[in-house]
């Protein structure tokens, strides 16, 4: 009953004024205020059990909100990690990243050949090192050709092994920035299975995490001419996504189609590498013959 209210309630705070007003208004409830005032009549209608009718219609509501473009990785319960079934966490977010699309007629879109999970590797990044993959890459199909722009949804949650680690990586120092030095990190890329990919944005690439919009480093818009510029960056996410084992995260892609060029998108659990870290790691290396040097 306990995750029953927490995932209602969740639905409920990612809902805007008019689907805050349509279900008030459902409850017989007052509908006129301000968002806030909307939202915390709602919450406080959750804690009086609203009953399956109005659960039904947050549902319905919730669906409404976020449409069929929706890919779902299945949830694994805390009774499997806490059995000892996925006794590691490369295993648990293998299995949590295993995305599904929600409905079948999915697959009647106009880009049925694009592959959902492409096998495309991206450049590693030397100041951060991989830990796990929490959504594995996952191909942005456009869903008409008749649209210039094109969205997509992606969903995922994480284990509370991760939820531990990104929590206490922060740097709660006095006068520190307060970053975690564990990240989730958001790469675009090509859909280019041939060699491995620079990070690369889509054309008028948009980016909501749980519903707060989320700017892209470096990311240039159209200039005069009305042509793009090239560019991409790994984005760090953590602050947007809810650090929970039982409330899942929404990912919210936005860009423009483009006929000659595919591109995928993928979540990375990751650890920040300070420049110290890496002189150290260069001296333990110890130096190489100059011919090698030479050769290249």
């Amino acid at each position: 009953m306990v995750d029953e209210f927490i995932e209602v309630r969740h639905m409920v705070k990612s809902f805007r004024v008019a689907e805050l007003q349509e279900l008030l208004g459902f409850a017989n409830r007052s509908k006129t205020g301000r968002k806030h005032q909307l939202m915390g009549r709602a919450l406080d209608m959750l804690k009086c059990e609203p009953g399956p009718k109005v659960r039904a219609k947050i549902s319905e509501l919730y669906g409404n909100r976020f449409p069929r473009r929706m890919y779902s990785a299945p949830y694994i319960p805390r009774q499997a990690f806490s059995s000892g079934v996925y006794s590691s966490m490369g295993e648990s977010s293998r299995s949590a990243s295993l995305l599904a699309p929600q409905r079948p007629s999915q697959s009647s879109s106009s880009s049925t050949s694009l592959p959902v999970h492409p096998d495309v590797k991206l450049k590693s990044l030397p100041f951060y090192d991989f830990k796990d993959e929490l959504v594995r890459p996952h191909s942005l199909v456009p869903q008409g050709k008749s649209s210039r722009f094109q969205d997509s949804y992606i969903l995922f949650h994480l284990s509370p092994q991760q939820v531990n680690e990104v929590v206490s990586s922060r740097d709660t120092r006095p006068m520190s920035s307060s970053e975690y030095n564990v990240q989730i990190q958001l790469r675009f890329c090509l859909l280019e299975t041939s060699c491995e990919q620079d990070d690369l944005y889509p054309h008028s690439a948009g980016l909501k995490v749980n519903g707060k919009l989320c700017q892209l480093p470096g990311f240039v818009p159209r200039d005069n001419k009305g042509e793009h510029k090239k560019c991409g960056r790994p984005v760090d996410i953590t602050s947007y996504c809810r650090l929970s084992s039982t409330i899942p995260n929404h990912i919210h892609v936005t860009w423009e189609q483009d006929p000659l060029q595919r591109f995928v998108v993928t979540v990375h659990l990751v650890r920040k590498v300070t420049s110290s870290c890496l002189i150290q790691r260069l001296k333990i290396r110890g130096r190489r013959n100059p011919d090698h040097s030479r050769a290249l």
